[in-house]
């Protein structure tokens, strides 16, 4: 019994240890397949690299008479670079990896250099630049400097000389000015902190000892724009307005505000006050072409602000298909925001139904900054005519707050002092019908002269106008205060009838004691009233 017992456990150890050589066998298998299948790809993936690109080189020469050059190269997509140093005929080029530091010495001449960039799969690209050594000085340094055009406090540098080959400039700004090398006639750049007189530097090298200098004062100069946005426009119907550029409304789209008509002008777009504002630095002319023709001829002006501090005269035309142009001369005050009402007539040669570019031109190498350019009609600011007429009713199926078509209740006082900005007129709108004006609006109140009782009513009519309020909301209150407000949905420059269930209110109000109502609304709107009745 024990023997059969330990033969089964003998059996079982050998088919587990049989499993497991197969499973091992399978997983080696498996690797190898994986490691082929892997393999191919990486072989399939490196022949679709591409060779190395964006190669060049820096030439750094010590300044000691040896003719001593280190050569730094660089490119993108390179594992080692092949150097042939030109001074050798039949040269068999060195090999080089990533990161190595290169140095030949070379006597006074001329060579051709040549770095050969290889890539991971062995593919490559050659670049061959030229080295002059010398162990003359450098002679003749010229020097080109300027600030720029568009950039406040940026100075543009470049610098030459006879057996140069590299320049090193120090811009005086700091204490410890650290030097910023570049290769003769390359520009470089440099930002300064503030404005004002500095102190540059130029050295030109060669391979000797001696060096060539310029020690000159220059004067950096700031570029100075709106400290402010310009003024807001006033609020119109968006059906009274063609924006071309301006965060207050709607703009067309597509619009290219810098085409290719070979200008000299900068266009850029910059945050000022938080509005968004074109900048045309160094002037001569600049185009803006739209994505389609517009039609502005139901339009009846042209706004366009402007500031600059150096312009004198700046011209702005519209341009039709043709072409048809012509100029209008903004007059110029310098320094501050003016804004700028062009009535359409001006144009009279251009076909305003197909108005399809802008140009400015002014004076050259000035700066100007654009904001809230849009064509316009002038938007009615009060209604020219009535609103419209209510039904006729019975006596007891009306209560009436404010209406010439019914009886209104009496000593009701429309203007209570509050402390509102409010200020409330009554204008007359046509004959025998009176509207009450809300202008400066923050809230207003109106005082029964004794609790209206509601409670047997269903609605709270109100016709109101307004041409720039986006909101307005009417308050019932009853006693307590308890009050509940409704909000108007807005059309701007008509009339709109609303019809208000008194259900919207009276899961606070007590319908049979309003005593008051209120409104109010965007600040400093003018909203005008009429035919306030419950019924």
């Amino acid at each position: 019994m024990e023997i059969g017992r330990k033969t089964q456990i003998i059996n079982l150890i050998i088919t587990k240890m049989n499993i497991f050589k197969n499973i091992t066998a399978l997983m080696i298998i498996l690797m190898i397949a994986v490691s082929c299948e892997t393999d191919e790809d990486l072989k399939y993936s490196l022949d679709y690299l591409s060779a190395p690109s964006n190669i060049s080189v820096n030439f750094d020469i010590t300044q000691d008479n040896s003719g001593l050059v280190t050569i730094i190269p660089n490119a993108d997509g390179v594992v080692n670079y092949l150097i042939a140093f030109g001074d050798t005929i039949d040269e068999t080029p060195t090999a080089y990896k990533v990161g190595d530091e290169i140095n030949h010495v070379y006597e006074e001449g001329t060579y051709s250099v040549g770095i050969t960039a290889v890539g991971i799969n062995g593919q490559n690209a050659t670049l061959t630049e030229e080295l002059i050594v010398s162990f003359i000085a450098p002679e003749n340094l010229v020097i080109t400097i300027e600030n720029d055009i568009a950039v406040s406090k940026q100075v543009n540098i470049s610098a030459n000389a006879d057996y140069a080959i590299e320049i090193e400039y120090y811009f005086g700004e700091l204490t410890e000015d650290v030097p910023v090398t570049a290769d003769p006639d390359e520009t470089v750049s440099h930002v300064y902190a503030n404005p004002g007189d500095y102190e540059i530097t130029v050295i030109a090298k060669s391979g000797a000892i001696k060096t060539l200098d310029s020690t000159f004062t220059f004067t950096v100069t700031e570029i100075i724009g709106p400290a402010t946005a310009a003024p807001a426009p006033p609020n119109r119907l968006e059906s009274d307005v063609i924006s071309v550029f301006s965060d207050a409304f709607t703009n067309l789209t597509g619009t290219d505000f810098n085409p290719n008509w070979g200008q000299s002008t900068i266009v850029t777009t910059e945050t000022i006050g938080g509005s968004s504002t074109l900048k045309y630095a160094n002037l001569n002319y600049q185009g803006t072409q739209f994505a389609s023709a517009i039609d502005a001829s139901a339009m009846e002006f042209l706004h366009v602000d402007v500031w600059t501090d150096d312009a004198t005269t700046v011209n702005f035309y519209c341009i039709s298909t043709g072409p048809a142009e012509k100029a209008y001369s903004f007059a110029i005050t310098a320094g501050e925001w003016v804004s700028y009402e062009i009535p359409l007539t001006h144009f009279d040669n251009v076909n305003l139904a197909d108005i399809i570019q802008f140009k400015v031109d002014g004076t050259a190498g000035s700066s100007v900054y654009f904001d809230n350019i849009y064509f316009y009609r002038e938007t009615p600011t009060s209604p020219t005519t009535a609103a419209p007429t209510p039904p006729a009713r019975d006596t007891d199926k009306v209560i009436s707050v404010f209406s010439d078509a019914y009886t209104s209740l009496t000593a009701t006082d429309f203007n209570p002092n509050w402390g509102q900005s409010t200020v409330v007129t009554f204008d007359e709108i046509a004959a025998s019908d009176t509207i009450m004006k809300y202008a400066n609006l923050n809230y207003q109140g109106t005082q029964f002269a004794s609790a209206i009782d509601a409670s047997s009513f269903g609605y709270l009519h109100v016709d109101m106008w307004t041409y720039d309020a986006t909101s307005v909301n009417i308050s019932c209150i009853s006693t307590g205060p308890a009050e509940k407000a409704y909000a108007l949905p807005i059309t701007s420059g008509e009339w709109v009838s609303y019809d208000i269930p008194l259900t919207k209110f009276s899961s606070v109000v007590d319908l049979a004691d309003i005593i008051q109502f209120k409104f109010d609304g965007t600040a400093g709107a003018t909203i005008f009233l009429d035919n306030i009745y419950f019924y």
